[in-house]
């Protein structure tokens, strides 16, 4: 069983076999605004991935782009540029994806912002002599990682993790590896994320094994313990201290969003609990309100919810939610976007300007 749960999870051989990602020129992009390169990890893994440069400074950056090819094939590439810039992203795509899903593009707008995007093994162009599993991904996040901030000198402070479905796993992984090993980082970004695969795997609609069984308890209560790769992002968000940022489509019938919203409450809960007096702390007894009542700002104790209307229609396009704690009100947003999809979030204004806003107020 657990054999074949990784091609289920993954789906890493759907765009493997149609893969060129060499020419990024293909997808939109101008001539030398992204580099393709290669670089290894812990276990000895070729991993393909791209630089997007910022499209403001484009011309500027390319002047100062040397890339040399190393013994092992890889390309070492060295921005003379980069520890300066204002912030650098890590983008994890989601399954059946590689490098050139371009769920990315608009972020590239954001001023100062380079971003680097990576395949998994067993995706894209990278190795594909093993398996995908959530053990390998957390290595491949923790190259990237280590071949920015030792390779590329780039100041860990100002490197944002984010992560689109399976992504949001692999990047709160590596947020709570990096938080458990006392290494800093800038901020993290989830996007249409779960709250673990075995729950999501219940309820997710493009490979339906699991659907028949979402009506058993027993089941629903020990699917954890049923699958291999469990990318528990619920249940470490909680332990994480650095801003977060959630956004979820409420359009999206891949994964719910309420798993994104179990996700925030997760990380306000911990938030709360280390923060607060014993007699203040975050408790399940409250009931959360449902975006269909809510037309004005609407606060309890430990959060609020901020509708977000058109200027010219008064229609309701999203949803804030974020913490009551006045030190800690602009660390964690959670953004519903009405009309959004799985795959189209990061088409939404709304998410880019609730983003730059977050990064802002956290001084990213």
């Amino acid at each position: 069983m657990f054999f074949f749960q990784p091609y289920f999870v993954y789906l890493h051989w759907v765009n493997s076999p149609f893969s060129d990602v060499t020419y990024p020129t293909k997808y939109g992009f101008r001539e030398n605004s992204v580099s393709h390169f290669y670089f290894n990890t812990s276990d000895k893994v070729t991993l393909s991935g791209w630089h997007v440069k910022p499209r403001k400074f484009e011309k500027i950056f390319l002047k100062n782009v040397k890339s040399e090819v190393k013994a092992d094939g890889s390309l070492e590439l060295n921005y003379s540029e980069l520890p300066n810039a204002k912030r650098v992203c890590i983008y994890f795509h989601g399954n059946a994806g590689d490098i050139k899903s371009l769920g990315f593009k608009k972020i590239t707008a954001l001023e100062g912002t380079h971003l680097f995007t990576i395949d998994y093994r067993g995706f894209g162009l990278s190795s594909k002599k093993e398996t995908p599993s959530e053990k390998g991904l957390e290595l491949d996040a923790v190259a990237i990682f280590t071949y920015l901030t030792k390779d590329l000198n780039v100041d860990p402070k100002k490197i944002i993790l984010i992560g689109h479905s399976l992504g949001s796993g692999v990047a709160t992984n590596l947020a709570k590896l990096l938080t458990e090993t006392q290494h800093e980082y800038g901020g993290l970004v989830l996007v249409s994320g779960y709250s673990s695969v075995p729950e999501a795997s219940l309820t997710y609609p493009i490979i339906p094994v699991l659907l028949p069984l979402n009506n058993f308890d027993f089941i629903k209560k020990n699917i954890k313990y049923l699958l291999s790769e469990k990318f528990l992002n619920e249940e470490k968000l909680f332990y994480l201290e650095r801003p977060c940022f959630i956004v979820h489509g409420l359009n999206d019938y891949e994964i719910k969003p309420t798993m994104s919203k179990s996700n925030f409450f997760s990380f306000i809960k911990g938030l709360t609990n280390r923060h607060l007096t014993p007699s203040n702390i975050f408790n399940n007894s409250f009931v959360a309100p449902n975006e269909n009542e809510i037309t004005e700002p609407y606060h309890s104790r430990h959060f609020g919810v901020f509708p977000v209307k058109s200027h010219f229609s008064g229609e309701v396009e999203g949803f804030i939610w974020k913490s009551n704690l006045p030190k800690y009100v602009n660390l964690m947003w959670y953004l519903e976007l009405v009309f959004a999809g799985h795959n189209n979030v990061q088409d939404y204004e709304l998410f880019m300007h609730s983003l730059n806003e977050w990064l802002m107020f956290n001084k990213i």
